[in-house]
């Protein structure tokens, strides 16, 4: 339920549908914390034929939404790890 919630959040706050100036100032002020937003600048900046540093800006902050997601994930996880090892060890003894 909170990824389609978040999907439409990014999908309205893009400016893939409507101009970014036409939409409400909370929308404008999340768009650029979103990874969609930067997906659909970085693709219209290539196919418009943009400034490279539009795209290449673009990709950087995809690359560090990534990254942050990939460490994000791998914090969760071997927290989970723990936990369960915990509760295995605590079974035994």
């Amino acid at each position: 339920m909170l990824s389609l919630f978040l999907l439409a959040l990014q999908v309205t706050s893009t400016g893939g549908l409507y101009r970014v100036q036409l939409l409400p100032e909370p929308f404008q002020e999340i768009g650029p914390l979103l990874p969609l937003t930067w997906a659909v600048n970085g693709m219209q900046s290539i196919v418009t034929g943009g400034a490279q540093a539009d795209g290449l800006t673009a990709a950087l902050a995809l690359a560090l939404f990534g990254l942050v997601s990939a460490l994000l994930a791998a914090a969760v996880t071997t927290g989970k790890r723990r936990t369960q090892m915990l509760d295995r060890m605590l079974r035994t003894a």
